[in-house]
């Protein structure tokens, strides 16, 4: 679970604007429920100067650690408290959106070469999927010995040899999957597409989207700490392709 923190100004009435110590700060948290996933909370401050962190933490306990931001705060250093920051559901979501592009672009019987750069084998299993539209398959890795079986099943299953290589070769379809970036070679000129932005998700969590919190932010909350993995197989609206937004369905290159 993890907390949205809403922040506001609180309007004072008029005894309180000429008696200011009668105004007192608002805290109110409440518990939001998700759609095949743990619920998360959500606390409203309306503050009359400045937040009382502790009454922060005393309301959202250990969620103090993984709170979500609507307003540019400065966290205390010194309390323990912690904003959630992940790129894993940005990796995968990029993932996918390579995939599907590929698959959009892709004839009946087209294959590629396509290389991918997994400096750490982190991503084995996005690989394994790429290896469905590759005529011949290079990986650059510094962990070689994780590709191995992988390289033995795919070799198996469908006859192609995975080449494990020190850096990228000419391949048509080059993936860096530190950098996320994906680049094409088109033969007229090179398309390199990156920083997908605007996932596309069901309206039961559009809805659910606190408003001024980084969308990105609260969807990998909803990911890694309330459970909801269907987030995992969506993909970006947007895409930059030499640095010109497009929408991903629009990118074309065979």
């Amino acid at each position: 679970m993890f907390c949205v923190l809403n922040v506001e100004k609180k309007k004072l009435t008029l005894l309180e604007k000429i008696f200011r110590f009668l105004a007192e700060d608002d805290y109110i948290i409440k518990t939001v429920p998700v759609f095949k996933g743990a619920p998360f909370y959500m606390l409203d401050v309306k503050i009359c100067e400045q937040i009382d962190w502790d009454k922060v933490i005393e309301n959202t306990g250990k969620c103090s650690k993984r709170l979500l931001l609507n307003n540019c705060l400065e966290i205390p250093q010194d309390k323990g408290i912690g904003v959630f920051k992940s790129d894993i559901l940005y990796n995968k979501v990029f993932h996918n959106t390579v995939l599907q592009i590929i698959k959009n672009n892709k004839r009946k019987k087209d294959l590629y070469h396509i290389a991918v750069y997994d400096k750490n084998a982190d991503f084995i299993d996005f690989t394994t999927r790429l290896s469905m539209y590759s005529s011949k398959l290079t990986v650059v890795t510094e962990n070689k010995e994780k590709y191995m079986n992988l390289c033995d099943t795919i070799l198996e299953k469908t006859g192609l040899c995975i080449s494990m290589l020190s850096d990228f070769d000419n391949a048509k379809i080059k993936i860096d999957t530190v950098r996320n970036v994906m680049s094409i070679d088109t033969n007229n000129q090179f398309l390199n597409i990156k920083n997908g932005e605007n996932i596309i998700v069901d309206d039961i969590y559009k809805k659910i989207l606190p408003q001024n919190v980084n969308e990105q932010d609260f969807y990998s909350a909803l990911y890694e700490l309330c459970g909801v993995f269907s987030l995992g197989e969506c993909i970006f609206e947007n895409v930059m392709v030499n640095n010109e937004k497009k929408r991903t369905d629009t990118v074309t290159f065979s």
